[in-house]
């Protein structure tokens, strides 16, 4: 049993505030925080870098545990024990100010609990250990009355103390994401606290959010995060965490420039910059001291051996070539083996130069992942702020932490420094530039070999040959006997090279004094745990040295670098450089080239062989990703490691799409590829369970899973449920929907996004309880809305009424459904369009829909339609509908100004004849003789007449009709029933003359004629009255007079000839004789019966018309005619 330390001890309570782990209204379960604190057990802050280390533990715990596939399909993702990156609590002073105490009488609670608890569960205990690689079998849960208890006082939904973790009521919850977080966020701090009971504090979880705002300033915000100014473009973060040892060489505060150094090959400015002038100096006072024989002279010059003191690693040659192997040792100033890189002491990306001040050897495993680590430090800090910054700041923050840092706009400020940044490797193998060109620090790892000495390392040999000795460098490196006989030429040998068993010298072919050629074979065991295909590198030189009797110099270099080796997963491999090793194994620098679907062309990773395996770590840039589309990365923090275990994938990819969701992926293993697996999450706003798997696979990406939109999260929609799916660029996801929209049943549901746009929408029948409306579906769609979701929705409907057959248009908006629109109508007697309309509004007396929807329905509308009451009578009446649907007129009706009863009917009649009458006219003088002329005429007066069209004019009619109902329609009203008539009299005469003289002939005629005519038009009132049974019908008398004046014009033409044989004389008169009126006592006109009746012919015949002439004496006018002409 484990117990609280005393205040000597000052054990420490660790409790973690987490946003997400923070609900609403739960401040009333803790006590009054008035309580004073006794300095005994410590409570950890909620911002220290413990809970802010435990904050990404448990996220990525959790994100790892959710990225793993089912075991049936061997898709589990490989990943190193994530508890060995965790930091042990450093105990430091701490000022009165910052010490944080625990509240009176708590202590004594903590002391009663311990022995208490129970054991994780199995299934728990054994999914946490997988995840951290951490055993905790002696870790204790809490959570009875007394933890729920303790816990409100601590104002923390759990905290942590030692091996016991206590909880708050309903907290312990690992079924679910945010409970099994908030777990893996407590068993982190058990792992913290596991060195030593002096390091135990308590690490709590508490219920409010770290993350205020406490700037006004609307282009600022300053959180706990930290700080982003949009306007000035500045980032502070309150504190970085950096590797230790770079900490010397990194300033606090530190300003990280809007522009950075560009990157250049490092190594060639240290091997140009390094001041080698005091090596051959240095050189010579080490032989010198340690009594270097002198007697070994190959080519005219003394040849020295040196080897490391720790390693098989040797330098030799002349006194020159010796110094040119010190600017960039293999080994560490105690002699130890060592690869090491050109780093930058102040890192680039944290503002450094290229500068030689600024560089220095470091081991090239902990330069790597130091490189790494400090990138995804930054990304995550400046991710915090940019998250809990982008609801205040909008479009004005940064889409992502990596446009803040290479967008060339922002000033990055980090106002304190941790030096608690873990890295592998082994950072305390390195090189200050002083300790290589000044002291020549390097040459203290190195020994001078006697001549004793150089034979036994197998570089003389005396008489016949024994061995042949193979090194891997001409003036250093290490060596290799290989036994070999005088006889031999070819030999099989299956030597293992270096410490590792990968690589193995399988033949060598020699002769002495003309050098040979081995064969080299490696990662022949095709197996998971080799990360390389195999490989075979044949015929690699052996050249002849002067540093060995038999033997020679392994001139590998050019067959490496023409070598394409490939790492299993992601890719070609090409080698830069590289050697045989013959202690250490192959030592080699290259680049990947992935050819891996997410990652863009050019997203080399630099690859390390050390002997002992294969190593690369590259952390990549959301430059160097590529999701497809609709897919956009906002930030990238994926670090991949190979190493001696194995792939390790450090960090992930976040990416979204604009107003639909985000997600992010982890790296890992799908059969023996690099592959990439997590979640796309979207907008919480709208979609419940909105989570669904994404993963990259076998070249392609997969996202699957359900979304659900629940009820009262978009007005109008009960319940959706949907399939997601992604192909050839489009997410869509399809399902089943239930609304609560009055009028509508359930129908499918749909959600597309092709790079664009986000469309949500569905199909969905209209239901059977809208009264007049027979059928119907809409397609529905949801939209965002001053910042919530809606449902709209249109389609076309078809009316449940006879007389009608057209669409009419459905649209639904914020819970109110409107069916409307214009139709046309025909049935019976009407015919002629309306405007109808079923609502779940109010209509008001305009016919407009208003107001909130509710639970009835109302039918509305209005139209014209033209109402035949007769093949030749039609009325254009206003109709409306009823509330309950039924399409009626009532009132007035505006009938056409003229109506056709019957058509123009003419008649023709003679009224009478004139008496033939003989009439002097005059003699006409022909040469001696004169000769009398005699007219005579004949003729008489005719009777021509007209009728129609009958016409009703001026009608108005009121009417009472539901249409359709033909039997309710009855109409009476007034008009006026006119009939034109016209009638002409027409007075024709024919006259002649004649002569019988046998020398002359006369001819002439008289032309006479009149006529009189009359237009008018017979009225009549009339009622009008109309059934469906009989019709119409009308009966009236048409009554047409005048007296007119008659006006006669008599004129004379005459021509006389008379023939003389010899010539003719021809003469021509002619003489208007009369111009007459005759007019008094003419009175006429005509009198006709008007009878109609529906669908009987409008016959008038001539016995039916009356005509009033007038009463003429023929014999009296002739006479005046005469005595007045003549």
């Amino acid at each position: 049993m484990k117990t609280a330390e005393k205040s000597s001890a000052h054990s420490l309570v660790q409790r973690s505030q987490h946003p997400f782990f923070s609900k609403r209204g739960e401040d009333s379960f803790f006590a009054p925080s008035g309580t004073p604190l006794q300095p005994k057990v410590e409570i950890g802050q909620p911002d220290d870098p413990y809970e802010r280390e435990a904050d990404a533990m448990a996220e990525q715990i959790v994100q790892k545990k959710e990225a793993e596939p089912g075991q049936k399909d061997k898709q589990k993702l490989q990943a190193k024990p994530v508890a060995e990156s965790i930091t042990p609590i450093v105990r430091r002073k701490r000022t009165e100010e910052e010490e944080h105490t625990a509240p009176q009488g708590f202590e004594n609670q903590l002391n009663n609990s311990k022995g208490g608890g129970s054991p994780m569960p199995e299934s728990v205990k054994s999914e946490m250990e997988s995840g951290f690689g951490h055993d905790f079998s002696d870790v204790r849960l809490h959570t009875g009355s007394n933890a729920v208890q303790m816990s409100r006082n601590m104002q923390a939904q759990a905290f942590t103390h030692g091996n016991d973790i206590y909880f708050n009521e309903n907290k312990y919850n690992p079924g679910s994401r945010d409970g099994k977080r908030l777990l893996a966020h407590e068993l982190t701090h058990t792992v913290q606290q596991g060195g030593g009971v002096q390091k135990k504090i308590i690490q709590k979880a508490g219920n409010q959010s770290g993350g205020s705002d406490k700037s006004s300033d609307p282009d600022i915000y300053d959180g706990n995060e930290g700080l982003i100014n949009a306007r000035d473009f500045k980032v502070k973060i309150p504190q970085l965490q950096i590797p230790r040892f770079k900490s010397r060489y990194t300033p606090a505060p530190l300003i990280i420039p809007k522009t950075l150094t560009a990157r250049v090959n490092q190594r060639d400015i240290w091997i140009k910059a390094v001041d080698k002038s005091n090596f051959a100096t240095k050189v010579n006072e080490k032989l010198q001291a340690e009594q270097a024989p002198n007697d070994i002279v190959k080519n005219g010059a003394n040849i020295y051996y040196l080897k490391a003191t720790r390693t098989k690693s040797f330098v030799a040659g002349t006194k020159e070539q010796i110094a040119d192997q010190l600017t960039i040792p293999a080994w560490t100033q105690s002699g130890e083996g060592a690869q090491f890189d050109v780093d930058h002491r102040l890192e680039l990306q944290l503002g450094g130069d290229n500068s030689i001040d600024n560089l220095w050897l470091m081991d090239a495993s902990a330069n790597r992942s130091s490189g790494a680590k400090i990138n995804n430090e930054l990304n995550a800090k400046i991710g915090s702020i940019l998250t809990a910054a982008k609801t205040k700041l909008g479009a004005k923050a940064p889409d992502s932490a990596e446009s803040v840092r290479k967008g060339g706009k922002y000033e990055i400020e980090a106002s304190t420094l941790s030096p608690n940044l873990p890295t592998v490797g082994d950072s305390s193998k390195n090189y200050e530039l002083d300790q290589i060109q000044n002291k020549v620090s390097q040459l203290q790892g190195l020994k001078v070999l006697n001549k004793n000495q150089i034979t036994a390392e197998g570089f003389i040999q005396a008489g016949d040959i024994k061995h042949i000795l193979l090194l891997s460098k001409p003036s250093g490196g290490t060596s290799k006997k290989i036994p070999w006989a005088s006889s031999d030429t070819t030999k099989t040998v299956n030597l293992p090279l270096g410490r590792g068993k990968q690589f193995e010298i399988t033949s060598i072919t020699y002769t002495p004094g003309a050098g040979g050629s081995m064969l080299i074979t490696a990662f022949k065991n095709n197996d998971e745990k080799n990360l390389i295909q195999p490989v075979t590198f044949p015929n690699i030189p052996i050249t002849e040295s002067p540093l060995v009797s038999y033997g020679g110099v392994i001139n590998s270099g050019s067959v490496i670098r023409s070598m394409r080796m490939e790492l299993k997963g992601m890719s070609p491999i090409t080698l830069n450089e590289g050697e045989f090793d013959l202690e250490q194994g192959f030592m080699a620098r290259g680049q990947v080239n992935p050819t891996l679907p997410f990652l863009k062309p050019g997203s080399g990773i630099d690859i390390v062989f050390d002997g002992r395996g294969v190593s690369l770590e590259k952390t990549f840039n959301s430059g160097e990703i590529s999701l497809p589309s609709p897919f956009k990365v906002s930030n990238c923090s994926l670090t991949v490691s190979v190493g001696t275990g194995g792939y390790s994938f450090e960090g992930g990819v976040d990416f979204g799409i604009d107003k639909v969701g985000k997600g992010s992926v982890r790296g890992g293993l799908y059969n023996n590829k690099v592959a990439i697996d997590g979640h796309f999450e979207f907008d919480p706003k709208l979609f419940n369970n909105a989570r669904v798997d994404v993963r990259y696979r076998d070249e392609k990406l997969e996202v699957t899973g359900t979304i659900e939109i629940p009820k009262n999260k978009v007005t109008g929609i009960k319940k959706a449920t949907a399939t997601v799916n992604y192909a050839e660029g489009v997410l869509t996801a399809n399902g089943n929907a239930e609304l609560d929209i009055k009028g509508l049943d359930k129908g499918s549901m749909n959600l597309r996004y092709d790079g664009k746009e986000l469309t949500i929408g569905g199909s969905f029948e209209l239901s059977k309880d809208i009264p007049r409306i027979k059928s119907g579906s809409v397609s529905a769609s949801v939209t965002a809305k001053e910042g919530a979701y809606a449902i709209s929705a249109s389609g076309t409907a078809v009316p449940d009424i006879p007389g009608i057959d057209s669409t009419i248009s459905i649209n639904y908006a914020d819970g109110a459904l409107t069916v409307e629109g214009s139709v046309t109508y025909e049935k019976g007697i009407a015919k002629g369009n309306v405007r109808m309309g079923a609502t779940n509004r109010a209509v008001g007396p305009d016919g407009v829909p208003s107001g909130k929807p509710g639970d009835k329905w109302t039918i509305y509308g209005e139209g014209s339609l033209t109402l035949r009451l007769t093949p030749w009578l039609q009325a254009t009446a206003g109709v409306k509908f009823s509330p309950t649907g039924e399409l009626s007129v009532s009132g007035k009706i505006g009938l056409p100004g003229a109506v056709n009863v019957f058509d123009r009917k003419d008649f023709n009649k003679n009224l009478f004849h004139f008496p033939t009458l003989e009439i002097p006219l005059l003699a006409i003088p022909v040469g001696p003789r004169s000769i009398g002329l005699v007219a005579t005429i004949g003729g008489g007066v005719d009777f021509n007449a007209g009728f129609g069209p009958g016409k009703l004019e001026e009608l108005f009619a009121e009417v009472n009709y539901t249409v359709g109902q033909e039997d309710s329609l009855s109409l009476h009203g007034r008009g006026k029933f006119v009939v034109p008539a016209d009638a002409t009299i027409r007075i024709f005469g024919r006259a002649g003359i004649g002569l019988s003289i046998g020398i002359a002939r006369v001819t002439g005629n008289i032309e006479l004629g009149a006529a009189v005519g009359i237009k008018g038009a017979a009225e009549a009132e009339v009622d009008v009255n109309w059934d469906p049974v009989n019709g119409i019908s009308l009966q009236a008398v048409g009554r047409v007079y005048v007296e007119p004046v008659l006006k006669f014009d008599v004129n004379l033409v005459l021509e006389a000839v008379l023939d003389l044989y010899f010539y003719e004389l021809r003469k021509e008169w002619k003489k208007n004789l009369a111009q007459k009126e005759f007019g008094s006592g003419m009175r006429f006109g005509l009198e006709f019966p008007v009878k109609y009746k529906e669908g009987e012919p409008f016959n008038i015949s001539a016995d039916d018309i009356r005509v009033i002439q007038p009463d003429l004496d023929i014999s009296t006018i002739v006479g005046r005619f005469k005595d007045e002409l003549f």
